[in-house]
């Protein structure tokens, strides 16, 4: 019973908050009042896949200097991630259920500051006719490095129960739409059948 009501509750919250904008769950999301770059050495950004990444490293005086690395998700894959960053790094990637499972473990286990993306915005700021992960890492970190950091289309990072909570949310609204879909096909059936 009590899952039912917290299920309630997360829904409840999760379509009052997303009225009123930018929220996980009820709570406002704001960026830092200084400037996150400030000391930062490289800036990286990655591209997501299920099972495995593409990242590219900006370094030098103005960020100029790029280059790639590769790696793939599984636990290994994400520990040799952690293991090269630094508190001077920046990493930035796209929102979504993997990058929030990697963004929540790179925040416990390194000093670099992690930023999640929101995508819908990003896309609008980066769209390129050449969709190849390595491209896409490319100008995730371009987007961090050229865009004015207030200006950056942030997502926090929704906590693992609030995670448990949007699937719980989206698996519903999708069980209810079928539901639906199936009914009317019921009903077809009848008024075709008298």
């Amino acid at each position: 019973m009590s899952s039912i009501i917290n299920c309630e509750w997360a829904l409840t919250s999760f379509t009052k908050s997303s009225i009123h904008g930018p929220s996980i769950l009820g709570r406002r999301f704001h960026m830092e009042e200084r400037n996150p770059m400030e000391g930062k050495a490289r800036i990286v950004g990655l591209d997501l896949s299920k099972k495995t990444f593409v990242g590219c490293n900006l370094t030098g005086e103005r960020f100029e200097k790029r280059s790639f690395f590769n790696g793939r998700m599984d636990e290994a894959g994400r520990e040799k991630l952690a293991s090269r960053l630094t508190e001077k790094d920046i990493v930035f990637m796209e929102g979504g259920t993997s990058s929030f499972n990697l963004a929540r473990e790179l925040k416990a286990n390194t000093k670099a500051t992690i930023i999640v993306l929101n995508p819908a915005k990003l896309h609008k700021a980066i769209a390129s006719d050449c969709k190849t992960d390595k491209n896409d890492a490319y100008l995730i970190a371009e987007y961090a490095r050229d865009k004015n950091w207030e200006k950056w289309c942030v997502l926090e990072v929704p906590t693992e129960r609030e995670s448990e909570y949007r699937s719980i949310i989206t698996t519903s609204i999708f069980l209810t739409q079928e539901r639906t879909k199936l009914i009317n096909r019921l009903h077809a059936v009848f008024n075709q059948n008298g």
